[in-house]
């Protein structure tokens, strides 16, 4: 994605997409796999941070529900629904974004439901505000835009592990190399196919990511 702005929307038919996609993202989750099995092996303290993954201690319905459409409705909004730059798409992905980080942060500790009302709120309240220099020039900035996104989507992934030393906080770029592939597919495939197509995409991702750790674990 050197020049976004080249990028043009795709007539491809859309399971030939979906097929194009599978691949990919088999090929990227396996490799990623294979990654993270070497690093478990070679470094203990890989192991200790891989082992305090995140996990969402509940039913498969839920948890289905979560992972597998919440969560990517939720990013795809906060990351690549303002990749098509206009004045709402830019609002409610900077809204969506900042609720996202106090809740990380733990300076809110609101239920689902209330957090997804307060984006709405900070996202009506960032469109009264900005104005036209602003989406003029994030428009100029497009490239990097997109950017700051793919690896703000890879790092929002790195608070799924715990850390207790420097050098496990080294292994991040690794920890979330997977997201950072995957964020580069799916923004590339924001600008070619449309919001919709990109958010089938990481929910069919997220339900692999599901099925394969209810094989493994």
């Amino acid at each position: 994605m050197k020049n976004p702005k080249l990028i043009e929307k795709a007539k491809t038919p859309f399971f030939k997409t979906f097929k194009e996609f599978m691949f990919f993202d088999i090929v990227i989750t396996l490799g990623w796999a294979f990654l993270v099995t070497i690093l478990i092996l070679s470094f203990e303290q890989f192991e200790e941070v891989f082992k305090t993954k995140k996990a969402i201690n509940t039913s498969v319905a839920n948890k289905l529900f979560i992972t597998a459409l919440v969560a990517p409705l939720i990013e795809e909004t906060a990351y690549r629904l303002s990749l098509k730059i206009n004045r709402l798409n830019i609002s409610i992905s900077i809204g969506t974004q900042i609720i996202l980080y106090l809740f990380i942060f733990r300076v809110i500790n609101f239920p689902l439901h209330l957090r997804i009302i307060l984006m709405g709120g900070v996202s009506l309240i960032i469109y009264l505000v900005i104005n036209k220099t602003s989406v003029l020039y994030l428009k100029k900035k497009k490239r990097f835009f997109i950017y700051y996104n793919i690896i703000a989507f890879s790092l929002l992934h790195a608070f799924n592990f715990s850390f207790t030393s420097v050098l496990q906080y080294s292994f991040i770029p690794f920890l979330v190399s997977l997201q950072f592939c995957f964020g580069l597919y799916l923004s590339y495939a924001r600008l070619s196919y449309g919001f919709k197509n990109v958010l089938l995409f990481h929910v069919f991702h997220n339900l692999m990511i599901i099925l394969i750790s209810q094989i493994a674990f």
